[in-house]
């Protein structure tokens, strides 16, 4: 049979698409659509990814369960529930779904979410971490623990999921075609490649379920820069999730607050991808987004902002379901030492003392070394797949 891949995404979220690049890349048979998105964002693809002919599809649209019908294998990066339950349903069960996993899974680990990950035929994680996640929330002993590479565990319904830990194919992507700071420099406006500079990333507010919405720390930022915490000396990258356009008001308070203290900035919430300016930043400030896990493979200091003051002191590397667990990798600014966060950033930039931990994590959270080739066959041992053949 055919080995074709059909790859999509669900709405705004340009970001997850950048996860199945190079699976597309390496698929010689393959096929790609956006879900339910508006044409201005059809555009913002089309224009990032000129070599890709995208279809697109509204969630109600009739053609579309025809089209993914026809397909064998059909993999994605974010269509969690909404898939699972109004299309999933109405489509033929001999079809394999497979979810690639944006990032590591850290913001969000209570079990609800985390098992969003698992209600596909392949699940592909980055490594050790987000398997370890699983066996935490399903109360699994270590000793009863396997990270063979594929693995495949069973459900209780009889159902078999493949687990493929991939590591991050994304950043080895962009490192193989890695442009010059030249290059990404002269396409950023209002920065003075002169100056030390720092990327502020924050995420947006919500959590899934819309139960708690102070995930994002642009308010504690804003403190921040009125009360002269931050410095005029830096060039300042502001890369917003794709979710904040839905929050106008704090990202307006947010461009405000940056031309008030006349420093160099330049922000980006949809446009590009967040590695280039990764590559050409001194130091990252961020809160708990998970983009800060690709960050550690350019080898540079982090700040975290804990501006709900809720980060735990005593803070261990086997706290891995606490959402505060990457904030070990860096110094933190909370409402404690708000006072001396200007010597923080100071500090965090001329002495850069966690570089042993954040390899530490690198190398426990990302299982590098296959190429998305390797990985894609990988795929093609699922039951399912094998049984299609006979």
């Amino acid at each position: 049979m055919s080995k074709k891949f059909t790859f999509f995404i669900i709405g705004p979220s340009h970001h997850h698409f950048y996860y199945l690049v190079p699976f597309i890349n390496a698929s010689s048979e393959k096929e790609y659509c956006v879900i339910g998105a508006t044409s201005a964002y059809h555009d913002i693809l089309r224009k990032n990814f000129p070599n890709l002919r995208l279809r697109t599809f509204q969630p109600n649209d009739p053609k579309l369960l025809e089209y993914f019908n026809s397909c064998d294998v059909i993999l994605h990066s974010n269509a969690y529930t909404f898939f699972e339950k109004n299309i999933r349903p109405k489509l033929s069960p001999s079809i394999i779904f497979g979810f690639l996993n944006h990032g590591i899974s850290g913001k969000f680990t209570d079990s609800g979410y985390v098992k969003t990950n698992y209600l596909w035929d392949i699940t592909v994680l980055a490594g050790k971490k987000d398997l370890d996640i699983l066996y935490e929330i399903e109360n699994i002993p270590q000793s009863k623990r396997s990270y063979r590479n594929p693995l495949i565990i069973k459900t209780g319904d009889g159902k078999k999921i493949l687990i493929i830990q991939a590591g991050n194919l994304r950043i080895q992507s962009y490192f193989s075609a890695r442009p010059s700071r030249q290059e990404i420099f002269s396409g950023i406006k209002r920065i003075d490649p002169r100056k030390k500079t720092v990327l502020y990333m924050p995420t947006f507010s919500y959590n899934p379920g819309h139960t708690k919405k102070n995930y994002c720390s642009i308010p504690f930022f804003i403190r921040l820069l009125k009360e002269g915490k931050i410095s005029t000396d830096f060039n300042y990258i502001v890369k917003l999730h794709p979710n904040l356009i839905y929050e106008k008001e704090i990202v307006q308070a947010l461009g405000l607050a940056l031309k008030e203290q006349s420093i160099y900035f330049f922000i980006d919430i949809i446009g590009h991808d967040y590695l280039k300016y990764m590559d050409i930043s001194d130091l990252l400030i961020t809160d708990r987004t998970s983009a800060f896990y690709d960050f550690l493979y350019f080898d540079k200091p982090i700040i975290f902002l804990d501006h709900n003051n809720e980060c735990p002191e005593n803070l261990t590397f086997k706290d891995i379901t606490n959402s505060y667990w990457g904030y070990q990798c860096g110094y933190i600014i909370s409402g404690k030492n708000f006072d001396t966060s200007d010597k923080v950033i100071e500090k965090a930039i001329v002495d850069d003392c966690f570089i042993e931990k954040r390899n530490h994590v690198r190398n426990y959270c990302f299982e590098d070394g296959l190429s998305p080739e390797a990985i894609l066959q990988m795929m093609l041992t699922h039951p399912k797949y094998i049984s299609k053949k006979h």
